[in-house]
Parts: C-alpha cells; sequence; structure tokens
C-alpha cells in the first residue's frame, strides 16, 4: 500500500479500515492504474466523499442515506419549480416579493434559475451526476450574486440554496433516484410548485400566494400519498420530511412571521400523516371486499 493510499483510508473510522481496508486499497489500486491526474484525483474525491459517508453514517446501508435518497427527488423538483417561477416572474415583469429569495439583481437570478431548472431536466433524463453538478453550481451562482449585490435578505437566501445543493448531493451516489418513479416525481413537484403560483400571479396580480407555503401544502400532499401506500414506516416517508427542510426551516430566518410557518407545519404534516395512516389500513379490506 503506498503513502497516498495510507493516508486517504485513514479518512475512514479504524473499525471499518479493519473491516475493509484491503478491499478498498485493491479497487482503489485498480481503478487508479494508469490513470492521468484528472482521474486520480476524482478517484481521491470519491474515495474521501465515501469516508465522510462512513463516519456520518449516510451510506446506502444506513437509515439516514436511504432517506437522502429518497429524499432527493422532492428536493430537485422543488427547488426547480422555484427556479423555474422566478424565472417567470422576472421574465415577465411580475412583482417579486418573496424576500428570502430576493439575492443579487434580475441576471443573477435568472442564471441561478437556469442551472436549477437544467438539473431538474438532467434527473428527469436520469442524468443524476449532472444534477449533482448543475445543483452544486446554482449555489455557487447564488452565492456570486450576493456578493456583487449585497442585500440584506442575502444570509438566509444563501443558506437556503446551500442546503438544497447539501441535501442533493447527500443522496448516496450508488442509489441515485433514476427509476421511473423517481423521475416522475421530479417533474409532477416541479410543475405543480411553478404552473399554479405563476398561473394565480397573471391572473391576480395583487394576490400575494406565498411559495414557501404552498411548498408546504404539496410536500403535505406526498406525504399523504406516500404513507398511504407504503404506511409509515416507508424511507419515502422519512425522505420527504427531509425535503421539506429548506422550505420549513431556513426560509422563515427572513421573515417575522416564524410562528405562522411552525403553525402550519404542525396542523398539516400530522393530518396528512394520520390520513395517509388511516387509508393504508383501509386500503387491504376494501381490496378484499371487492
Amino acid at each position: 500500500m503506498n503513502r497516498e493510499t495510507s493516508r486517504l483510508l485513514r479518512l475512514y473510522p479504524a473499525a471499518y479500515r479493519r473491516l475493509h481496508g484491503e478491499e478498498l486499497a485493491g479497487t482503489y489500486a485498480d481503478a487508479v492504474a494508469g490513470a492521468g491526474r484528472t482521474a486520480r484525483l476524482r478517484e481521491a474525491a470519491d474515495l474521501a466523499g465515501h469516508a465522510l459517508r462512513v463516519r456520518l453514517r449516510a451510506t446506502s446501508a444506513d437509515p439516514a442515506g436511504r432517506a437522502l435518497g429518497a429524499a432527493a427527488p422532492y428536493v430537485v423538483g422543488i427547488a426547480a419549480g422555484h427556479a423555474l417561477m422566478v424565472a417567470l416572474w422576472i421574465a415577465t415583469g411580475m412583482q417579486y416579493f418573496d424576500p428570502h429569495q430576493r439575492i443579487g439583481n434580475g441576471k443573477t437570478a435568472l442564471a441561478a434559475a437556469a442551472l436549477m431548472a437544467l438539473a431538474a431536466s438532467a434527473a428527469v433524463h436520469g442524468r443524476w451526476q449532472w444534477t449533482r453538478l448543475l445543483a452544486v453550481a446554482t449555489a455557487v451562482t447564488t452565492l456570486a450574486g450576493a456578493l456583487l449585490h449585497p442585500a440584506g435578505t442575502a444570509v438566509p437566501g444563501l443558506l437556503h440554496a446551500g442546503l438544497i445543493a447539501v441535501l442533493i448531493l447527500g443522496c448516496p451516489p450508488d442509489l441515485p433516484p433514476q427509476s421511473g418513479r423517481a423521475r416522475s416525481r421530479v417533474a409532477a413537484m416541479t410543475l405543480l410548485l411553478a404552473v399554479p403560483l405563476v398561473g394565480i400571479r397573471a391572473a391576480t396580480p395583487t394576490q400575494n400566494v406565498g411559495p414557501a407555503m404552498w411548498t408546504l401544502v404539496l410536500l403535505a400532499g406526498a406525504l399523504l400519498i406516500a404513507v398511504a401506500a407504503q404506511g409509515g414506516r416507508d424511507h419515502r416517508v422519512t425522505g420527504i420530511l427531509v425535503a421539506s427542510l429548506p422550505w420549513a426551516v431556513l426560509p422563515v430566518l427572513g421573515y417575522r412571521l416564524v410562528g405562522q410557518y411552525l403553525i402550519w407545519i404542525a396542523i398539516t404534516y400530522p393530518l396528512a400523516y394520520g390520513i395517509g395512516l388511516l387509508l393504508h389500513r383501509l386500503r387491504p379490506r376494501t381490496m378484499g371486499n371487492a
């Protein structure tokens, strides 16, 4: 084992190294044999990333990793829906009133929105690696917009964009949401968020419809459907709760009505869970009577 491989393996917990060290070293040696500098750096980054996941217990073999994998389609879809909504609002001159998203100027906001929309498109087409890269590019563009055009509401928006990127990157690489159902969830969340909000805003310009509130309604609906289909112990249920974090926690930092969001979550999520569980329990009985 050479020095480079030894340094990389030290990133893993000692107990994990004892069990899998030789296998990891052999796999890494095969991957970098005859490889160029760029390929070696990529393999080293992949090994370091896996070591971090092992330490955080967020691999595909861990409940946290499976929850992040289940959350990914919802995170991408909702983020893309917000991005599409922002792009249409800016392009058509509609009033833009969401403070936690008001970062930089119109150009950087449009650039970030376009990148996130492309990330969703990549996810819908099963190109999860591109989704990850574009999500990072979206966060970097948002940061650049805040640095070039600072505003008083920049910090909540940056935290919001950063958490979205972290949740997307947190999906284990060997558990990408590439199934037909997962890709359909990305498309559904994108359209169900952007189309109603843009339509309502176009029809009634004075109507103030909160995107964050509508997002929580959509995710509560997704929670109800997931519980009704799988029961209350499926990783998809936990994934929806994880996917709610960027819109349920960080955006309220930019608002005074923190209690309104907390009360809304406390009412809608347990209600959705309870109705879904009831439907799940009635489902076999209904099928049997049929």
